[in-house]
Parts: structure tokens; sequence; C-alpha cells
């Protein structure tokens, strides 16, 4: 018989784009949790080599104000080298640190989004030859 084949993608994955390619695949979606979320934003522009320091300097503004604002926080920067740098930079915040606030990574794979990109591209000529 033919191998079992299953694939798991993101939440982001333009899931039509995905169907037309695998026609006839069997899928299946479930739907994902919503969460609460309150941005912030900073009210002056930032010179582009501060922005990892002001972001761990929000994360411990935000911190120091305890259960006004409960919850996680997530900091979203452009590339590993900048989440890297983030995470040397909140890990200076002394009110961070002394309540053990854990600091997790989550960086997506380079080879992950290559593959991603060449399926929808084989999707979108696959596409244009019908």
């Amino acid at each position: 018989g033919k191998p079992l084949k299953i694939i798991l993608t993101s939440a982001t994955m333009d899931r039509e784009r995905m169907l037309e390619y695998f026609i006839g695949a069997a899928h299946v979606e479930i739907p994902g949790k919503m969460f609460e979320v309150t941005e912030h934003f900073e009210e002056e522009s930032i010179d582009i080599r501060d922005v990892m320091a002001r972001a761990a300097k929000k994360a411990s503004d935000i911190h120091a104000r305890g259960n006004e604002e409960p919850g996680d926080m997530l900091i979203f920067m452009p590339g590993q080298a900048e989440i890297e740098k983030t995470i040397a930079e909140l890990e200076k915040q002394k009110n961070l640190t002394d309540d053990g606030v854990e600091f997790v990574t989550l960086i997506g794979g380079a080879e992950s989004a290559e593959s991603t990109k060449r399926i929808l591209e084989k999707s979108e000529k696959r596409s244009i030859q019908k």
C-alpha cells in the first residue's frame, strides 16, 4: 500500500492553497483558543539600534505593575539575532530575574519556511497549468 503521509501546518498557513495542492486529501481543522491581548506601543520613535533594550525595559515596566496586567508577554522580533539580543537585555532587568521570570524563545526555522514556500510555489504552478 501507499505510505501514510501526515502534514501538520501552522495556523498561519494558507489552508485553501494547501488543499488545492493536495487534491482529495483528508483534512482536519482544529480551532485554536483565543486569548485577550493588550498591545503596548512606544509614544516616541526609537532608534533601531535601541529596539531590543527598549523592548526589555517595556517588559520590565509591565511586570513591575504586578496584577494590574496579569498574564504572559509576547515580544516579536524580526530574527534570531534580535531575539538573542533581546533575551540578553531581558536578563539585565533585575526585577524580572529576581522574580524568576522565564524567557522562552520561539524561532521559526529557515528550512521550514523554505519548504513551505516551495510547496506553495508548486501549488501555484499546478493551478496555472489546469
